[in-house]
């Protein structure tokens, strides 16, 4: 049996031939394996993602310094959103943290943690679409047909 060559310390996996269905293949590697999708649409081995997994650190527990145990009690804590105040039975909260960081600010409902990711977390960006609402309360539009509207 001729051995895989190794690139960078890990052993190759090529996947021969795959089932999306029942999520089966053949690993060049591993011989039949079960399969898992990743981010990137890509098929690969459970040794294989093991080794995903390793290289990326996300599972590292020396990584975070607070736990998941301790982060699940911070929402279990919170009664309510630090912003809208919706209560936990209303809505399902979750932890706010520092992108990139290990830094939690607090503990926000699946909305408002939503709405500050798509002000890319910038407060100067917060202000002025609170500015925006304020000095734009609405108005009627004339009808593009010239009738009466109101």
């Amino acid at each position: 049996m001729t051995r895989e060559p190794r690139i960078k310390g890990k052993s190759v996996h090529r996947m021969l031939d795959k089932n999306t269905i029942t999520m089966t293949g053949i690993c060049s590697n591993c011989g039949p394996v079960d399969i898992w999708r990743n981010t990137k649409g890509t098929y690969l081995c459970g040794p294989a993602r093991e080794e995903q997994r390793r290289a990326s650190g996300r599972n590292d527990p020396t990584r975070l310094w607070v736990t998941r145990k301790r982060l699940r009690e911070l929402v279990e804590e919170a009664e309510v959103c630090a912003i809208c105040d919706v209560y936990k039975d209303d809505a399902r909260l979750g932890v706010d943290h520092v992108k990139g960081t290990d830094l939690v600010r607090g503990v926000l409902c699946t909305r408002c943690n939503l709405a500050l990711g798509y002000f890319f977390h910038d407060p100067n960006l917060l202000r002025e679409a609170a500015k925006y609402l304020e000095e734009n309360p609405g108005r009627e539009l004339d009808d593009p047909y010239g009738r009466e509207v109101g």
